[in-house]
């Protein structure tokens, strides 16, 4: 007797968790057809300034919850981490663009001591989320 109605208890939370489950993927895309324009606009808005500081986007990964969020993926090919300062300086940028540049000059700064110990950064991983994440990949030289 008890087992059926275990049953029956069980059906009606997959039932429930179902319909949850739908209704948190509707909301996230409707989230995602409001902001990725926004987020991928301010993309292309930063990618000269990357440039400008050495720095390219390599990859983009885009997270798909609530709120949504896009990660990237950057590579820095040439050193020219003091035109970080110098941008950061000049008030100009939003606040979007300040957060990545801080986000990228603090990790760098941490290039000497990898340094030390025969590592290099490679790779830096910026999530535009809230709070932003930021992943610093490292490789032995």
């Amino acid at each position: 007797m008890n087992l059926d109605k275990m049953k029956k208890g069980l059906v009606k939370v997959q039932g429930k968790v179902s319909e949850t489950a739908s209704a948190l993927g509707e909301k996230s895309k409707e989230q995602m057809e409001k902001k990725l324009p926004i987020m991928l606009q301010k993309l292309d808005d930063l990618q000269p300034i990357l440039k400008e500081c050495g720095f390219v986007i390599d990859d983009m990964e885009i997270l798909v919850s609530i709120p949504p969020s896009i990660s990237i993926a950057v590579i820095q090919q040439e050193e020219k981490l003091d035109r970080i300062k110098e941008l950061l300086d000049l008030n100009e940028l939003t606040k979007f663009q300040s957060a990545v540049l801080k986000s990228i000059s603090s990790v760098y700064s941490l290039n000497k001591t990898f340094g030390e110990h025969n590592y290099v950064i490679g790779e830096v991983e910026i999530s535009m989320s809230i709070p932003p994440r930021v992943i610093a990949h490292i490789s032995r030289t």
